[in-house]
């Protein structure tokens, strides 16, 4: 898997629990800016950001790294 697998995942995931990238980057503590960038150069995504999106969307990290078909 991917960082760019990564991120559709966390999108996807976003957007199936109905959070706008505002109230979504908010909790992460990042900026709206900030995720859109990610959404470009998905490598750059710190595991720090990865994890408190797994966090705030209450999913387990092996959930979140799984290969969606």
């Amino acid at each position: 898997m991917n960082s760019r697998d990564i991120f559709q995942n966390l999108d996807f995931e976003r957007q199936k629990r109905g959070y706008t990238v505002r109230e979504f980057s908010a909790r992460c503590g990042i900026s709206p800016r900030t995720w859109t960038a990610y959404k470009s150069k998905p490598d750059r995504i710190p595991l720090g950001v990865i994890e408190k999106a797994a966090n705030v969307m209450i999913l387990p990290m092996g959930e979140l790294l799984k290969r969606r078909s």
